[in-house]
Order: C-alpha cells, then sequence, then structure tokens
C-alpha cells in the first residue's frame, strides 16, 4: 500500500509562496528597468500568410490593455488591504493570507506585465511612447511596493515558524533583488542582509495604495488625460520661472536704497562681504543701477508669458481634442511623441536662463531665450495642423503667435 505524504505545514506552504512570489516579481522587476525593445510593426510571414488567405475573416481588435491594466489595478488594490488586516489580525492565519498572496503572484501581477508588453509590441501603433513609459514606470513602482508588502508576509511567517525556511531558495530570490537594485528602496533589507523596520505594515500598505491608484488614474486619463497633465505641469514650471525672475527684478526698489543709506558703516562692510558672494554664487536680487540687464529682463518676461499662453492653446486646441484610442494611428501617436517631447524640452532652458540672470550673465541668457525661441517655434509647427493634418483656426493663431514672439522687445 502506498504510503501519503503528511500534509504540509500551512506556514512553512507560506513560506515557500511567498519565496516564489518574491523570485517572481524581481524578475519582473528586472524586465521593467530594462530598456524596451523595439518589436518589428509588420511581420513579414505573417502578411504572407494574411495575403494569401484573402477569404479569412478579419481577427477581432485586441482587448485595450488599459482596461486591463484599470482591473489589475483594482483588484490587486484589494488584495494589498486584505494581506494588510490579515497581517495586523490575530490569530495569524497562513491559509488565509498564502489565497491573497497566490492570487497576487498567479493573476495580478502577471497581468500588469501583460500590458507592459503589449503596450510595448505597439511600437508605431496607437499607444505612443509617452503612454508606454508612463505606465512602465507606474507599474514598476506598484511591483516594488507589492514586493515589499510580500516580504512582511514571508517575515512574519518565518516568525510564527521559528525561522527561515528554504534558505537557499531565498539567497537566490535575495540575489535577484539585489541585482535589480531595489532592496533598500523597498526599506526591508540592510546592507547585511538584514531586515529593517522603516515602515510599519500600514504605512506600506498606504504606499501600495497610491501605487494602484497611479495605475487606475493612467488607466483612466489614457493618452489625451496623460499629455495633457504633463504639458499643464511643464506649463506650470514656467509659470513660476516667471514669478520668480519677476520677484528677483523688482529686488532693486528707491526704497531698498534708502535704508542702505541709513546703515552705518558696519553694514556696509557686510554689504561689501555679500557683494563678494554675489560675484561668486549671483545676486539675489537686480540692482537698481543694472539697467541693461533690466531692460533685457523685461523682454524675457514678456517672451515667456507667450510661452506659457502657447502651452495653454496647445492643449486646448490639440492634446484635449486626441481622437480616442481606438481611432488613433501610428502617425498621430508620432506626432503625439514628437510635440510632448518638444514640450518637456522648453522648462529646462527656462531654468537654464534664469540660473544666468541670477548670475548677471545676460550675454548667456540671451542665447538661452533664442533656442527657447527656435524650440517654441519647432513645437508650434509641429502642433499647427490639427490631427487629421488640416488646417483651422488654432493654424491661423500659431502663426500669428510666431510673429508677435518675434516682434517682442524688437520696439518700433
Amino acid at each position: 500500500m502506498a504510503s501519503s505524504k503528511p500534509p504540509l505545514d500551512p506556514l512553512v506552504a507560506l513560506i515557500d509562496l511567498t519565496t516564489t512570489v518574491l523570485t517572481l516579481t524581481a524578475q519582473f522587476s528586472q524586465t521593467l528597468a530594462s530598456p524596451t525593445t523595439s518589436t518589428p510593426v509588420s511581420n513579414p510571414a505573417a502578411s504572407a500568410t494574411a495575403s494569401s488567405s484573402p477569404s479569412r475573416p478579419a481577427a477581432p481588435p485586441p482587448p485595450n490593455p488599459l482596461n486591463l491594466l484599470h482591473d489589475s489595478a483594482t483588484l490587486l488594490k484589494a488584495h494589498t488591504t486584505r494581506l494588510s488586516l490579515l497581517l495586523l489580525n490575530k490569530p495569524f492565519s497562513a491559509l488565509a493570507l498564502a489565497g491573497v498572496v497566490r492570487e497576487v503572484g498567479e493573476q495580478c501581477v502577471p497581468a500588469l506585465m501583460v500590458v507592459v508588453e503589449t503596450l510595448d509590441s505597439d511600437e508605431g501603433g496607437a499607444y505612443a511612447r509617452v503612454l508606454r513609459d508612463e505606465v512602465r514606470i507606474r507599474v514598476a513602482a506598484c511591483v516594488r511596493e507589492v514586493s515589499g508588502l510580500i516580504w512582511r508576509v514571508k517575515r512574519a511567517a518565518e516568525g510564527e515558524h521559528g525561522g527561515a525556511r528554504g534558505a537557499e531558495s531565498v539567497a537566490e530570490a535575495l540575489d535577484l533583488l539585489r541585482v535589480e537594485g531595489r532592496v533598500r528602496e523597498l526599506g526591508v533589507v540592510d546592507e547585511r542582509g538584514g531586515v529593517l523596520e522603516s515602515r510599519d505594515t500600514l504605512a506600506s500598505t498606504g504606499v501600495g495604495w497610491e501605487a494602484c491608484d497611479a495605475l487606475i488614474e493612467v488607466a483612466g486619463m489614457g493618452l489625451s488625460g496623460l499629455v495633457v497633465k504633463k504639458a499643464e505641469e511643464w506649463r506650470d514650471m514656467i509659470k513660476d520661472a516667471v514669478e520668480e525672475l519677476k520677484d528677483w527684478g523688482e529686488g532693486g526698489s528707491e526704497e531698498d536704497e534708502d535704508e542702505d543709506e541709513d546703515e552705518d558703516e558696519d553694514e556696509g562692510e557686510e554689504d561689501g562681504d555679500r557683494d563678494s558672494l554675489q560675484d561668486i554664487f549671483g545676486a539675489d536680487k537686480l540692482s537698481k543701477g543694472n539697467e541693461e540687464l533690466r531692460a533685457q529682463l523685461d523682454v524675457t518676461l514678456e517672451k515667456l508669458k507667450l510661452i506659457v499662453t502657447l502651452y495653454q492653446a496647445i492643449v486646448k486646441r490639440r492634446l484635449k481634442k486626441l481622437p480616442a484610442l481606438a481611432d488613433i494611428d501610428g502617425k498621430v501617436s508620432l506626432r503625439v511623441d514628437e510635440l510632448v517631447a518638444k514640450l518637456s524640452r522648453l522648462p529646462d532652458k527656462v531654468d537654464e536662463m534664469a540660473i544666468s540672470f541670477y548670475e548677471l550673465d545676460g550675454e548667456h541668457a540671451q542665447k538661452i531665450l533664442n533656442a527657447l525661441g527656435e524650440e517654441a517655434q519647432v513645437a508650434i509647427e509641429c502642433a499647427s495642423r490639427d490631427w487629421h493634418e488640416q488646417t483651422d483656426e488654432f493654424s491661423e493663431w500659431s502663426s500669428k503667435w510666431l510673429n508677435v514672439f518675434d516682434m517682442t522687445g524688437k520696439g518700433g
């Protein structure tokens, strides 16, 4: 008579399961950290087969991966809540925890990876790179936080069991985590391999919720909502720079000069020291006597305000009017990526120009302003036609904007 194996201790089974899931999430994290590889837009063999079988019915359109992203993230958030409650409540239920961990490892996380792979395979298709990259970044963050919570489950199970289980497999999982550089980010393992308590279970759960909510958000925004959000963030960065430059330029008022005249000699010596520091680090305010730089700053501020207006117009007339994802082709998605890339570069140039002003380097500030004008012109030319390559009111407005931007500061 064959002897039956004794049932596996639920704690031992949970430790083994969490180790397996951690190995899986570590591998996924490595994949997500790797550069995306371009997939050919068309398969010659498949094209030949399709052309030789004209009577074959067309394949149904693939499901929207953003819907899968939304559903998977929603389910993962619910499982995160269950894990937290099971960890906090006593007695420790290894069977209940194992059921949730198994669903996370077999359903939720693999589904997120399917979304990433589906989007990556759409190179040159409807899903623009800006959307694909954003989903990849947010999925990576979510996998990282889930790994941290699963690690807590494993550690709790080991504590209930009275020691680690399967040291060899745990070491392999730890090596994978170390390779992709996220062990210390998880806040669960220190340099000696020990467990840290930088977060309690509730804090880890909260961060996990935020990561899931970020996925739900991007799934709901879609391409149009995402690029609108990014463009508005870049616009606000430029608006903040305008306000800071304006405040800096208004620093040398007559009241400030009157107060300076009332200062005693000791304070005058301190001012001399401050002037020396300004030579090194730049002026905290523009002195009233520097009229040439002030005039240059005034023109610059006017042009920056025009750039802010340009962002607002592009958001309203182009980005908010993107077709639905089902109606976007590769040509439109490439235009979106091109436009987003150009809009993303302007805030950094504005910051560089502001630093030049603070360093009283008007010549370099002017060079950056000229480069800004060229970048803005390229961006507006990219957006001048609508998504159907037709001219409209914005096309005419963009021509006027370019003329106004060019004439600002020339006088006459």
